[in-house]
Order: structure tokens, then C-alpha cells, then sequence
């Protein structure tokens, strides 16, 4: 994901990146489950190792998650929006002012330039 694969990308190219979310409500079990996965990411921190790497332009990609009437992922979607309201009320408690998490879920993705 860094400048080696940047290198690698036409002039006009880009690359898509998408990880585990530290906010998410299993981004502990992938981390620990998963050993390619060393760093979870928050958006900013994704966002600011891509701009390091020397792209140009980076915008995230909004996860959209297809309704379903099953019980079980109406329950895991509901107990997902509880879980990142918990943690935006605790980064809230912690650091006040500050930029907070806006995407909830257990992954993020942006898109960068080569520019």
C-alpha cells in the first residue's frame, strides 16, 4: 500500500484499500484471528498513511450494506449501531473536539490517486 505500489500505477491510476476498522464490533477478533492483519486502522489514520505514502487525492468509500429482513442481521446491524454509538460517546468523553469516527462497521476502504 505504500509508495512501492504507487510506483507501480499508471500516471493516471489509483488503488483501492480496505481494512479492518478498529471501531468495528469484531475489529479485536479480526485482529487477533487474522495474523496478516498487524494495525487496525481508524479512518484518519488510513487516510493520513496513504497521504505519507504520496497519493495524491484519497477519498473513502461509504460501505453500503444491502437490507435484509433475516432477524439475525437486523439483530447484528442494530447491535452494531449500539456498539459505535458507545465508542463515538467514549472518544467524545476522551477527546473532546476532536475529529470522531463517522463510519460504522468493521471495515474501511478509500480510494487513492498516483497523482
Amino acid at each position: 500500500m505504500g509508495s512501492t505500489a504507487r510506483e507501480a500505477l499508471k500516471p493516471d491510476g489509483y488503488i483501492i484499500a480496505s481494512c479492518p476498522q478498529i471501531c468495528g464490533f469484531t475489529s479485536l477478533f479480526t485482529l487477533y484471528d487474522d495474523f496478516t492483519h498487524k494495525t487496525l486502522f481508524t479512518e484518519n489514520s488510513l487516510r493520513y498513511v496513504l497521504n505519507a505514502a504520496g497519493y495524491s487525492r484519497v477519498e473513502i468509500i461509504i460501505p453500503q450494506r444491502p437490507f435484509s429482513f433475516n432477524p439475525l442481521k437486523i439483530a447484528a446491524r442494530g447491535a452494531r449501531r449500539i456498539w459505535f454509538m458507545i465508542v463515538r460517546l467514549i472518544y467524545y468523553l476522551e477527546r473532546p473536539g476532536e475529529r470522531m469516527p463517522s463510519i460504522p462497521g468493521d471495515r474501511i476502504a478509500y480510494m487513492a490517486w498516483k497523482g
